[in-house]
């Protein structure tokens, strides 16, 4: 007997349903489809992640699943790996596409997604990649790249208008349930940190463009003003609840009768800087581990674990680095001059290596 056919959209920093194309591409298709997301063991243990973080996605899957409630499906969502889930999921059904966006994570979620295109290959699954947020995989070069993002930025956003009543998904995912291990979307209740989802993020969008962008440029560099005058958007870009695409042309709507046009221009010039950096990323992903400039390569700087400690815990005795360094692990938050502050001050004046620091700063959401 011949397997159904499906498609599976493998949700990863896309966490939306607006402006996701490849949740649209899906629902284009004349296939059933399945929403998944996976909580790979890989990088529940990596030292980058945090609770922090997979409770801020675990309230975005939520978000999601209220989202997609009225059309009779909801993600699912697995703890496992990636091939070991496909497999499994190939002895139920026969996968015609997965859908997902091209991701630039850190470099084991690369090596991840070069072993899952050969997986894909090996097993006649088309894998259709998506380019996220402007930053193109594959470019040997970044001449013309502002010109690429821009025009990118330009284009209509992935409408997501379903008709009532139709069915997004798989109907029969309580069936798959019980295939896996599905891991549990409870959070604890209060916590003190940004709360995940689109429904919340599109909150934090309205009330800054409704007031608080007003004082961007002249609070962004205070430690305390820039809470409420930066757009605190940070979480909800990086975790795909809300696209850049759709965020920057809000912001050049809003422009165009607006009396604070140049707090709207810094605004949306650091929407092309975050992408400009990421594009860095994706095409150097050696600076993860190495500095870019390689003269930095030989300066001999030994790790003192009791700096670093006093660092990380705000009791080096400089009241700025410590307020900031004990605001970041009280609200996962600090603004970029504060996060370049305390950076600076561990590296130069505490003389250890970049690489020590970064995972604790990989803590902020």
């Amino acid at each position: 007997m011949d397997k159904p056919e499906i498609n599976v959209v493998w949700l990863k920093r896309n966490l939306r349903l607006h402006d996701n194309e490849a949740l649209f591409r899906a629902t284009q298709a004349n296939i059933p489809f399945l929403i998944v997301y996976l909580f790979e063991p890989f990088l529940l243990n990596d030292t980058h992640y945090d609770s922090r973080h997979w409770n801020f996605i675990k309230e975005s899957l939520c978000d999601l699943n209220e989202a997609l409630k009225p059309h009779g499906s909801k993600v699912l969502t697995v703890e496992s790996e990636a091939i070991p889930f496909f497999n499994r999921l190939q002895s139920h059904y026969r996968i015609q596409n997965i859908y997902s966006h091209q991701e630039t994570g850190i470099r084991v979620t690369y090596e991840r997604d070069k072993n899952f295109k050969r997986y894909c290959r090996n097993n006649q699954i088309n894998w259709k990649e998506v380019t996220n947020n402007g930053v193109f995989r594959g470019r040997v070069d970044r001449k013309s790249w502002k010109e690429d993002w821009e025009t990118y930025m330009k284009q209509d956003l992935v409408s997501f208008t379903p008709e009532e009543g139709q069915v997004l998904g798989l109907p029969s995912i309580q069936l798959l349930e019980a295939e896996f291990t599905i891991v549990s979307l409870k959070t604890p209740e209060n916590a003190p940190f940004q709360k995940g989802g689109t429904h919340t993020g599109r909150q934090y969008l309205q009330s800054f463009f409704d007031s608080r962008y007003i004082n961007y440029n002249a609070h962004i560099s205070k430690p305390e003003n820039s809470r409420k005058s930066c757009s605190r958007l940070s979480p909800y870009l990086a975790w795909g609840n809300l696209s850049v695409r759709e965020v920057w042309q809000e912001a050049k709507a809003l422009r165009a009768n607006s009396s604070h046009k140049r707090a709207l221009d810094s605004f949306t010039s650091r929407l092309r800087w975050q992408a400009h950096f990421i594009q860095k990323f994706e095409m150097e992903d050696t600076m993860q581990e190495e500095s870019v400039n390689k003269g930095y390569g030989s300066l001999k700087k030994p790790i003192s674990e009791a700096y670093l400690r006093a660092w990380e815990t705000g009791t080096t005795g400089f009241p700025l680095v410590d307020a900031s360094m004990r605001c970041l692990k009280e609200t996962g938050y600090l603004n970029f001059r504060m996060r370049a502050m305390v950076v600076s001050f561990a590296t130069h004046h505490l003389w250890q290596p970049w690489q020590a620091i970064s995972k604790h700063l990989s803590l902020s959401l």
